[in-house]
């Protein structure tokens, strides 16, 4: 269960960082296909 204590390390910077670099690429593909 190591990943949960990475999850509860990171800061919440950190999480919204990653989260906008996974939801960009699906962001550009729907905003060509719309």
């Amino acid at each position: 269960m190591k990943y949960v204590r990475i999850i509860k390390e990171l800061t919440f910077g950190e999480i919204v960082s990653i989260a906008v670099v996974v939801v960009a690429p699906f962001a550009i593909l729907y905003g060509l296909l719309t």
